[in-house]
């Protein structure tokens, strides 16, 4: 295993830690320190899957995102920091007219500060088509299932519901998804907008699922350590073991582009390209910006 070079012992010395010896050890007590909590969400409109609350690893912003590089670039394994609960995660496609699209962001984003603050909600992110395309998108995590239960009652959530249907051109769409156990999902950085990040489905078949995972597995923690990358999640859809949704988050789009020629993503590609995708990704892969609703 590798070491922490000089700039990362000034970033671990500068949080004002007491000092320890072994460096790892610096780097988990920097990691696993409380952290105020930033999230919210826009909540379902259907049941969704149980899920079991257990210990939630903190959250942080733009520092904490390099910690977690620093644990990859050393070998020291970022499972340990990630949420180990059923958590409940939902992606949501709301396909708001170019016309309501003022009067619906006015809503949405009371709707986004307020659920952020609900005790219940891990993070919450919405995006706009990179292109102009109209549209609103949702990727929204929770503790548990009582937490999405409360949110259903709260008065931030039944502002959007009102308006929804007068606002959207078809009906939204809305994927429930789990946490790969082998891939845990990590924090991304609320305080910092993300102007480049992709979403795409994934669906694979029971012959190759296994090897789907560890291409993946191989592939995550390098995209994770990537300049520029603030955030690289892949997930399971609740009820279609053998569908996925990854979702990425980049400081631009240049060091996105600079990702997708990197030799990591040549070999996932290699991987995914010998048969194991059932489904052109392409038809179902979103390019967005994401919305900063702070004055």
């Amino acid at each position: 295993m590798g070491t922490l070079n000089d700039w990362e012992i000034m970033s671990l010395q500068r949080c004002d830690l007491v000092p320890l010896k072994d460096k790892k050890e610096i780097l988990h007590f920097m990691l696993l320190k409380p952290q105020p909590l930033a999230a919210g969400g826009i909540a379902p409109s259907q049941p969704t899957p149980e899920a079991t609350a257990k210990q939630k690893a903190p959250q942080g912003g733009s520092m904490r995102s390099t910690l977690f590089a620093t644990a990859a670039s050393i070998g020291l394994s970022t499972a340990a920091f990630a949420d180990t609960r059923d958590t409940v995660q939902a992606f949501v496609i709301l396909p708001v007219t170019e016309a309501a699209h003022d009067s619906f962001l006015d809503v949405m984003a009371k709707n986004v500060e307020a659920s952020r603050a609900e005790a219940g909600n891990i993070s919450f992110e919405a995006f706009e088509a990179e292109d102009g395309t109209p549209g609103i998108f949702l990727v929204e995590r929770w503790k548990n299932q009582a937490a999405i239960d409360a949110h259903m009652q709260e008065p931030h959530l039944k502002a959007v519901e009102k308006i929804v249907g007068d606002s959207v051109s078809a009906d939204p769409q809305q994927i429930w998804l789990k946490e790969v156990p082998e891939i845990p999902a990590l924090p991304v950085p609320e305080d910092e907008v993300s102007p480049r990040n992709i979403v795409v489905m994934l669906k694979t078949d029971d012959a190759h699922h296994d090897a789907f995972l560890k291409a993946f597995e191989k592939a995550v923690p390098k995209a994770r350590a990537a300049d520029g990358n603030m955030g690289y999640n892949i997930y399971q859809v609740a009820d279609k073991p053998n569908d996925f949704v990854v979702v990425e988050h980049w400081a631009s789009a240049a060091q996105h582009e600079k990702h997708l020629k990197a030799d990591y993503s040549a070999e996932l590609d290699k991987a995914l390209g010998d048969g194991m995708l059932v489904a052109n990704p392409m038809d179902t892969r979103w390019v967005l910006s994401e919305l900063s609703f702070k004055e």
